[in-house]
């Protein structure tokens, strides 16, 4: 009895062993290999002139049965051919952030000239359906070089707000396009992360009505682009644009 005690005892042993040696991963120790389905663009990938199109391809996309942004979507564009979009070393996040800089002239005309750095995300006639997120996030510097006058907003481009050349389906025949949902950006003291949810984004008292009036079910699965605008909403005089961008997400 005592040897077959012993050799039962032996072999619980031998089987134990190998499991206590074996080393058990940190807590969150995969997330540096996980694919980051939040991040929309870091400014870091693609060379050249590329640079700009190069969007995250594991971001979530409901549109897409892998859960990747479908392509192609336009990635950061500019107006107007004024405007300076470019690409500098020494970003908050990584080495790279995007920049755009000019002379904005406003004649107070009525017609309302801006400056406008857009992130698209509508890809093959399908709208961004962004209402798996609670909200956006990015890095923003905007010096204060003391005009009064020039204002900053961040608007959430969606297809009944914008005409169809800009990626939409608003008639602005009656010149209702354009009211945008939107946040106001205020000046920085250098890099600052700017975080806003849905519920942040309101729309000015003037424009073709949308349906629904507030930035809930179908407006947050009809998105366009993500823009940043700068204007003098028709205020005579030339403002000088200096605003920078990095590490884009939603969360």
């Amino acid at each position: 009895m005592r040897s077959y005690s012993k050799l039962l005892l032996v072999l619980l042993f031998a089987l134990l062993v190998p499991a206590c040696k074996q080393k058990v991963p940190p807590a969150g120790a995969y997330l540096s290999t996980a694919p980051d389905r939040f991040l929309i663009m870091n400014m870091e990938t693609g060379t050249g002139t590329d640079w700009p199109t190069q969007l995250n391809p594991n971001l979530y996309d409901k549109r897409s049965e892998d859960f990747k942004l479908m392509t192609p979507a336009a990635g950061l564009t500019f107006n107007p051919t004024t405007a300076l979009l470019n690409r500098y070393f020494g970003g908050p996040q990584g080495f790279r952030y995007a920049q755009i800089s000019g002379n904005l002239v406003d004649p107070g005309d009525s017609t309302y000239p801006s400056f406008q750095l857009r992130l698209g995300l509508k890809s093959i006639g399908q709208y961004y359906d962004m209402s798996f997120f609670s909200g956006v996030k990015y890095y923003l510097k905007i010096p204060n070089n003391g005009d009064p006058v020039k204002m900053h907003n961040f608007n959430l481009n969606l297809r009944q707000t914008v005409p169809v050349p800009d990626g939409g389906e608003c008639n602005n025949a009656n010149k209702g396009c354009y009211n945008n949902f939107a946040v106001k950006l205020d000046y920085t003291s250098g890099w600052e992360i700017k975080s806003f949810v849905w519920g942040d984004f309101t729309r000015e008292a003037w424009g073709t009505p949308v349906e629904p009036p507030s930035l809930t079910g179908a407006n947050l699965k009809e998105l366009v682009n993500l823009e940043w605008q700068i204007k003098r909403n028709n205020t005579a005089g030339t403002s000088v644009v200096d605003l920078s961008l990095d590490d884009i997400r939603f969360f």
